[in-house]
């Protein structure tokens, strides 16, 4: 499978992602901002409703940005991040919280934290890996020397 075909379907993977996120999240608004607000380690840190905002509004940016070819790369970050800081959170509440409820809706609001963990360290090596082959993409190839073998003068080979 070609590079470029490995990020378009990294991309679409993690278009799918957020957009069923955010999507879940929008249409079940009020369950989201009410589930933000019982979580024991974001109660004394923001506001649960600008919280919400700001989430559904960066899931939402995320999908934009991984489609618009000059912030693709921007795109593949906030998603990698996104996703790094929300498998980490996901960590503290199964650590520490085991018994509080994910702030989820859909289908991930109704499996154990455990497969939730994996599922978002799978999509977080997915974003990963997003990044690695595009800027594997970016980088022009080697210079290569081959030599002309009637005239005997070095040619330059961009393969």
């Amino acid at each position: 499978m070609k590079r470029q075909q490995l990020l378009a379907i990294v991309i679409l993977l993690l278009s799918l992602l957020f957009v069923y996120a955010a999507g879940a999240k929008a249409l079940a608004y009020d369950r989201f901002v009410s589930d933000l607000g019982k979580s024991p380690l974001l109660q004394s840190f923001i506001n649960e409703s600008t919280l919400a905002k700001s989430v559904l509004g960066i899931e939402f940016l995320t999908v934009v940005l991984l489609h618009i070819p000059s912030t693709k790369k921007w795109g593949l970050y906030v998603a990698f991040i996104q996703l790094l800081v929300f498998t980490g959170y996901l960590s503290a509440l199964y650590l520490f919280y085991p018994h509080s409820a994910c702030a989820c809706n859909g289908i991930l609001g109704a499996v154990t934290y455990p497969a939730h963990l994996v599922f978002n360290g799978v999509c977080t090596l997915v974003a990963l890996l997003g990044i690695m082959v595009f800027n594997h993409l970016k980088k022009r190839p080697p210079l290569r020397v081959v030599y002309n073998a009637h005239a005997l003068t070095p040619a330059v080979d961009y393969r």
